[in-house]
């Protein structure tokens, strides 16, 4: 997700979702986001915002090495995200908008853990009008984690797209 959209909120949203897959698996999200405002209560450029996403794998088997079953074992990965997007350029044609996502990371499987932080960062501007959108992300930006003594990178992921809004659609390509 690109951070600089929040730059787009006019007012305080939240969002929440939990969804349960196959074998006891769960996701659950919680967002929120508000914009700064100026004494009158008018919005400003500036929207802060947090989330948290939380996926557990339930119960699993744990076994020994002739099969046998020893007794079962939890996994799970948690989020916590701190936001900031602003508005830097508006005129009749250009509005830049910029954001940065902070996020803290923990893995778990069994009573072995891993712990990080990244940043994701992001850019959004309309082109030549406001119907057609540009936008350009790279997120996971940070240091190696390690999990059992080994290290490694969280996915680097570098997006662009495009959107254009005609109506009451909105058509995206990234």
């Amino acid at each position: 997700w690109n951070p600089a959209g929040l730059a787009q909120l006019s007012k305080c949203e939240i969002s929440a979702m939990h969804s349960e897959w196959l074998v006891d698996t769960k996701l659950d999200f919680i967002g929120f986001a508000f914009p700064r405002t100026t004494a009158n209560q008018q919005p400003t450029a500036n929207v802060l915002g947090g989330s948290i996403i939380y996926l557990s794998q339930g119960e699993i088997e744990s076994r020994d090495e002739n099969r046998q079953r020893t007794g079962t074992f939890s996994a799970s990965d948690i989020a916590v995200t701190l936001c900031y997007s602003r508005s830097l350029l508006t005129n009749s044609l250009t509005n830049l908008l910029t954001g940065i996502n902070l996020k803290f990371i923990r893995q778990q499987i069994e009573s072995e853990h891993a712990t990080g932080v990244a940043l994701d960062l992001g850019l959004l501007t309309h082109l030549l009008t406001p119907h057609l959108l540009a936008g350009f992300s790279i997120q996971n930006l940070g240091p190696q984690m390690k999990f059992i003594q080994k290290p490694y990178n969280l996915p680097l992921t570098i997006a662009a797209g495009l959107g254009y809004t005609l109506g009451g659609l909105n058509f995206a390509l990234d």
